[in-house]
């Protein structure tokens, strides 16, 4: 099978609150979607596994690469948010299970995603952790709104006393905001696909989005190379398994080709809008695990008998699901040696299969 392809910074304050007053995520009595959106922050809490890696002892103190954030899955069930340095002017920040980037410029502040749910303030608190500097800048990751439906609060709040705001955005997020009605402001400056670039304060930004999306249609990937950083939200998720049907990727080999765009750019830490700080070794195992599902599918399909689960009694779309959940049991037998002490992998396992499966319906043998 074929690979697929300033001023000083503030010294942040003990926000750690105890067990008993551990924080739920909280939900907006406005909001259709809240019990969705809970439910997103409780699977990307889900806990971090995978090697051994070196822990960082102290959050303002920029991270060697590869390590992670101390206390992490401990720590986004009960701190208010957690705050990370990453660089000299970088910081990764994370509210629940959700992330944003913070930079740190000489006289104002930008922020990559507002969050949701209600995050907003507390992610404006950790700003404030950070700097006393005004935030001057806002960018917009994607269009999906689990990252971005507190920007009417966030731009509000920051913009209160009168001082304007930046809020950027790439030409294909603007389309997908008008297309779904979102309510969110406006960008004030739209970024060119497949490749752009921003400057905030006289660093330069990359911008990223592959025409064949591993996320969604507007999914980027914001690279500041002079400090070898990546922001690329919903892609990879350091810790985790990839997410339901590969990320709501256009196929599996999209998915897998985006994130080996990714790994095609001079970086060192990632902010995948959700789980720890990320490292090349994250964007590599994704690669791995595609791989060795992807074959452990196609011998699965054509070990398991189709002609026997057909049903004359029954809707023919019974044998296609009866199927697909034979080939998938099998395929997680044989992924269990591999990735068994992952607890995610049983309940993600039947949507890759079935993603897998489709895009061979769709694409024939090439999908492979």
């Amino acid at each position: 099978m074929a690979t697929f392809l300033s001023k000083r910074p503030r010294r942040q304050a003990n926000n750690r609150v105890s067990a008993s007053t551990a924080h739920c995520p909280p939900t907006s009595p406005a909001s259709p979607c809240r019990g969705i959106g809970a439910c997103l922050a409780l699977l990307a809490g889900m806990a971090t596994l995978g090697a051994s890696v070196a822990w960082a002892d102290a959050s303002m103190t920029p991270l060697k690469a590869g390590q992670r954030v101390a206390d992490y899955d401990a720590r986004k069930h009960t701190d208010p948010y957690i705050v990370q340095r990453l660089t000299e002017h970088v910081y990764w920040v994370a509210v629940d299970s959700f992330n944003s980037t913070v930079v740190v410029g000489e006289e104002g502040v930008l922020v990559i995603d507002p969050l949701s749910e209600g995050r907003a303030e507390r992610l404006l608190a950790a700003v404030a952790s950070i700097s006393d500097l005004p935030v001057t800048a806002l960018v917009y990751s994607h269009s999906h709104m689990d990252h971005i439906s507190d920007a009417p609060d966030f731009v509000a709040k920051v913009t209160e006393s009168g001082r304007p705001l930046r809020i950027l955005a790439t030409d294909k997020t603007v389309q997908q905001i008008a297309y779904y009605s979102k309510d969110v402001p406006a960008p004030t400056e739209v970024i060119a696909t497949p490749v752009g670039a921003f400057e905030f304060e006289g660093m330069a930004w990359r911008v990223h989005t592959p025409p064949d999306y591993g996320h969604s249609i507007d999914s980027s990937t914001f690279h500041f190379a002079a400090e070898q950083f990546a922001h690329c939200t919903d892609m990879v998720e350091p810790g985790n398994l990839p997410f339901l049907n590969f990320n709501s990727a256009m196929s599996v080999k999209s998915f897998a080709g985006a994130v080996q765009s990714l790994l095609e750019l001079d970086w060192r830490h990632l902010n995948g809008g959700h789980g720890d700080v990320g490292n090349r070794a994250d964007a590599e195992f994704y690669l791995e695990y595609t791989e060795d599902i992807t074959a452990a599918a196609l011998q699965a399909m054509q070990a398991v008998d189709f002609t026997k689960f057909i049903n004359p009694e029954d809707h023919p779309i019974g044998a296609l699901v009866n199927w697909s959940q034979a080939v998938s049991d099998q395929v997680l037998a044989t992924m269990q040696a591999k990735y068994g002490a992952r607890k995610d992998l049983k309940h993600l396992m039947l949507g890759h299969v079935q993603a897998l499966i489709r895009d061979g319906v769709l694409h024939g043998e090439g999908a492979y």
